[in-house]
């Protein structure tokens, strides 16, 4: 195409403006993906080139469609603006709209973007990933790397609507998984993990061997527990990865307004225990979801959630704001160009306490988690928390004796994350753009055998 994003951006507004739309915005995307993974010694490289898409919002009254492809020629551009205008003009008129954001805007934001991610060094990274297997041997011969890869990304986005104006910005992210295998005497491990940077120098593979080898190996001694009440330690990613299934879901207020959140009404109220704290901040210095504006073009800003576990705000993008007479909290989001708008976090982050993390492993009775599966399906409409733990140190007398790998983690997150929290470390680490410390449980129910 010959224009660049932002020119067609703006003639995607225009033409709908002329097909008929009251209200028209274009969200443009546009980007490139590098791919290399190791796999027993073979190295696969996929690089996609670049592929721009668009993403039409477009009102008519009060009739809203939303629709989107991939656009490679001028008109391209001409057919879909037509193709959304008239869905929206058969589409049922929604009593709750209101209208596209009126201002744009974009905050200042740094560390979103990398140049080496975008124009990679794609053998020096292959080369990197074929070590891996041999640093895990180093920590010990009965260790294998069964895989290992690299995934980089490279993005440039525009919005624009017809209140006026654009907004631009160019971002990366990249991130490294391995998974290593342990074997002795006819026994398997394996632990798998993954971590995810803005940037190349944020990704540290040997830690991440050194960290996966540890747990592959810790697995070999497997070992069950009772089913009962015990004092858990959910490390930093097993927290994060909880949270983000359940209570980032129930702070969004398109959750709240469909009466699908157990925080609905509960502003002002006690809702988790007061050492925790919960910040959305889409301007953090190099954050997973660190952006200038959000989905809609509306600048991100930082907002706190809880406050010493007592609910402080839900999160809006401008459909859910105007429905109660607010402004947008910048946290409108899409899966993809030809999705629907909807508030979701940024950087959702809890903030550290302030326990080292050595001290909150040294556990007399109970299981310190590494991992866990199916948290995903918990049910975050009632707050209820299901999870099979997969990957946990269980020790006795302050004595570690051994590796559980069957156990489930269920119950009333709004509970164990309330009366049955005692405890907030000092470390973060991130799932996604949710960042979460270790955190210490006392007397939690567990299903063992």
């Amino acid at each position: 195409m010959e224009h660049s994003l932002e020119e067609t951006a703006l003639k995607a507004v225009n033409l709908a403006l002329k097909f008929g739309a009251s209200e028209a915005e274009a969200y443009i995307v546009s980007g490139v993906q590098t791919t290399i993974d190791v796999i027993k010694g073979r190295v696969n490289v996929a690089r996609a080139g670049k592929a721009t898409a668009l993403g039409l919002r477009i009102a008519v009254g009060r009739r809203v469609a939303v629709g989107g492809g991939s656009i490679k020629r001028e008109a391209d551009v001409e057919a879909l603006a037509e193709r959304v205008v008239k869905i929206a003009r058969v589409s049922a008129e929604d009593p709750w709209w209101h209208s596209l954001p009126e201002r744009l805007g974009a905050s200042p934001v740094s560390g979103v973007y990398d140049e080496s991610v975008e124009y990679p060094d794609v053998e020096g990274l292959a080369r990197g990933l074929l070590e891996a297997n041999s640093l895990a041997r180093r920590i010990d011969p009965k260790l294998e790397v069964v895989e290992a890869d690299v995934s980089l990304s490279a993005w440039e986005r525009v919005i624009a609507n017809s209140f006026g104006g654009s907004v631009e910005e160019k971002a990366t992210s990249a991130s490294v998984c391995v998974n290593v295998k342990a074997s002795e005497g006819g026994s398997e491990a394996s632990f798998g993990d993954c971590r995810s940077s803005r940037s190349l120098k944020g990704l540290n593979l040997e830690a991440l061997i050194e960290y996966s080898s540890e747990r592959a190996l810790r697995g070999l001694k497997s070992v069950e527990v009772e089913t009962g009440r015990y004092n858990i330690v959910l490390m930093p990613r097993v927290a994060a990865s909880i949270i983000a299934e359940l209570i980032a879901p129930a702070v969004s207020a398109n959750s709240v307004q469909r009466g699908r959140s157990p925080l609905a009404g509960k502003i002002g109220e006690q809702v988790l225990n007061p050492k925790l704290t919960i910040i959305d901040d889409g301007t953090v210095e190099g954050g997973a979801v660190t952006s200038s504006f959000d989905d809609e073009g509306v600048a991100t800003r930082r907002k706190t959630v809880v406050e010493k576990g007592v609910l402080k705000s839900y999160l809006y993008d401008t459909y859910t704001a105007k429905r109660e007479g607010r402004e947008s909290t910048g946290n409108a989001s899409r899966a993809g160009v030809a999705s629907n708008v909807g508030p979701s976090p940024t950087n959702f982050m809890v903030e550290p306490g302030g326990v080292k993390l050595e001290e909150i492993l040294n556990i007399d009775r109970g299981l310190v988690v590494h991992g866990v599966i199916g948290e995903w399906l918990s049910n975050p409409v009632r707050g209820y928390l299901n999870a099979t733990i997969v990957n946990a140190d269980y020790y006795e007398d302050g004595v570690f004796k051994g590796n559980v790998r069957s156990a489930v983690l269920a119950g009333d997150i709004y509970t164990i994350l309330g009366d049955s929290l005692v405890a907030v470390s000092r470390d973060l680490d991130n799932v996604g753009g949710v960042y979460a410390p270790a955190i210490v449980l006392e007397k939690v129910s567990l299903a063992g055998k």
